[in-house]
C-alpha cells in the first residue's frame, strides 16, 4: 500500500497543475473599454453649489471644465483618503486631466489638515449642505468623470482602481498610465 502513496501524490499534484494552467489560459484580459463599460453613464451635468475655503460660493456647472474627474469626500472616509491619493497620482504629469475635489459637510480647517496630511495639492471646494451630493447622486467616495461635452459619462460608485485610471487614461487621453 506504500508503494502507491508516492505515485498517486504525484499524479495528483500533476493533475492540480494542469488545471490551474487551464484555468488561467481561458481568462482573457479586457480592453480598456470593457473595463470602464459597467460604469458608463451619459447624464446631463448635475447642477449644484459649492463653496471655496474662504466661503465664496461657486456654481458647479462653472467650476467643472470638460475632462474633469469630480470627486466626493469626507474626512471620516477610510476609502476616501486611498482615492484622494489614486487621483492625484492619475493626474500627476497628464495634461488635460481636471480635478474637483468635493468635500462634504467637514469644515475648511478640519479639510486643510487632513489635504496637507495626504500630501494632496488638487483644488478643494465644500458641500456643507449636502446639495451637490445630493444632485450628483453620489456614494461616499464617488468618482465621476466628466467628458470634453461636459456630460457625466461615467460614474464610479466607491473607490475605483489603478486598472480604472489606466483604462481611464487609455481611452479618453490617449495616454498610458505609468
Amino acid at each position: 500500500m506504500g508503494r502507491y502513496i508516492v505515485p498517486i501524490l504525484f499524479w495528483t499534484i500533476i493533475a492540480a497543475v494542469a488545471m490551474l494552467l487551464a484555468v488561467s489560459a481561458g481568462k482573457q484580459t479586457k480592453t480598456p473599454n470593457e473595463i470602464l463599460s459597467p460604469f458608463q453613464t451619459e447624464e446631463a451635468l448635475p447642477g449644484g453649489t459649492v463653496t471655496d475655503s474662504n466661503g465664496q460660493q461657486a456654481s458647479l456647472d462653472d467650476l467643472i471644465k470638460p475632462n474633469t474627474l469630480v470627486v466626493f469626500w469626507n474626512i471620516h472616509c477610510d476609502e476616501c483618503q486611498q482615492t484622494l491619493r489614486d487621483v492625484q497620482d492619475f493626474t500627476e504629469g497628464q495634461p488635460g486631466v481636471n480635478v474637483l475635489l468635493i468635500n462634504q459637510r467637514n469644515t475648511a480647517k478640519e479639510v486643510l489638515e487632513k489635504l496637507a496630511e495626504y500630501q494632496i495639492t488638487l483644488p478643494n471646494y465644500f458641500d456643507q449642505t449636502g446639495e451637490a451630493f445630493t444632485a450628483w447622486q453620489s456614494t461616499m467616495p464617488g468618482v465621476f468623470f466628466v467628458d470634453q461635452k461636459k456630460k457625466t459619462i461615467l460614474r464610479f460608485p466607491g473607490r475605483p482602481s489603478k486598472e480604472h485610471y489606466d483604462s481611464l487614461g487609455e481611452v479618453y487621453f490617449s495616454m498610458k498610465v505609468k
